[in-house]
C-alpha cells in the first residue's frame, strides 16, 4: 500500500505491508480459519484449506481506494460543484468548503469461484459493507479538484460476512485531517 493511498483492503487490514493496520498473527488465523471453515460448509468440502487463497482474492477485491468512493459521492454534491466551477485559463477558481458529519456507504458482493480437479463448486458471495465518514473537514477545492485538507477527521470502516455468518469484526481506520496536507495525484477531480 502506497503511505498515501488507503484502500478498504487496508482499512479491513488484509494488506499485510499497509503500516499499523494489517491484522495481527492471530487475527488474521481467526480469519483464515473463518473463511475455511465457511468454504467447507458451503461446498461440503472436508480436508480442504482454502482460506488463505479466499483472503488473498478478498484483498484484491477491496484495493479500492477509499478516495474513489469519496469522489463518486461528492461529485453529485451541489455546493461542492459549485465551488469547483472552472474559471478561465488565466485567473484558477480557488475554495474552500466544510462538510460536517458526512457519511458515505460502501458495499460490495465479491464472488470466489471454486474449482477442485477440474469441478466447478458453488460460488462463495461475500458482503463487505465499508464506510466513510468525514467530520467537520474543510476541503480545498482548486479548479474542479478536491486537492487537500485543511482541517476535520476522516473514520474509515469495513466489515466482512458470508450472508449472515460474519467472518470478522468491523475494523476501523481514523485520520486525523488537522494538518493541512495535499492530495496525491492532483486531488480528487469533480467535473
Amino acid at each position: 500500500m502506497s503511505d498515501d493511498l488507503l484502500t478498504f483492503e487496508a482499512v479491513a487490514g488484509l494488506d499485510a505491508e499497509a503500516k499499523g493496520l494489517a491484522l495481527s498473527a492471530a487475527e488474521r488465523r481467526k480469519l483464515v480459519d473463518a473463511l475455511t471453515s465457511r468454504a467447507r460448509a458451503v461446498n461440503q468440502l472436508s480436508g480442504t484449506a482454502l482460506g488463505e487463497d479466499i483472503l488473498g482474492l478478498l484483498g484484491s477485491a477491496l484495493r479500492r481506494p477509499v478516495a474513489d468512493l469519496l469522489k463518486e459521492t461528492w461529485r453529485q454534491r451541489r455546493e461542492l460543484v459549485t465551488a469547483a466551477k472552472r474559471g478561465p485559463a488565466a485567473k484558477p477558481v480557488v475554495g474552500e468548503i466544510t462538510l460536517y458529519d458526512h457519511t458515505v456507504g460502501l458495499t460490495l458482493h465479491p464472488t470466489v469461484a471454486i474449482s477442485l480437479n477440474g469441478v466447478d463448486l458453488p460460488a462463495m458471495r461475500f458482503d463487505v459493507v465499508g464506510t466513510v465518514k468525514v467530520e467537520a473537514a474543510t476541503l480545498v477545492i482548486r479548479d474542479a479538484c478536491i486537492t487537500g485538507f485543511k482541517s476535520g477527521r476522516l473514520k474509515a470502516s469495513v466489515a466482512i460476512a458470508s450472508g449472515p455468518f460474519p467472518l470478522m469484526a468491523p475494523r476501523e481506520k481514523s485520520i486525523d485531517l488537522s494538518r493541512e496536507f495535499a492530495l496525491p495525484a492532483g486531488g480528487i477531480p469533480l467535473g
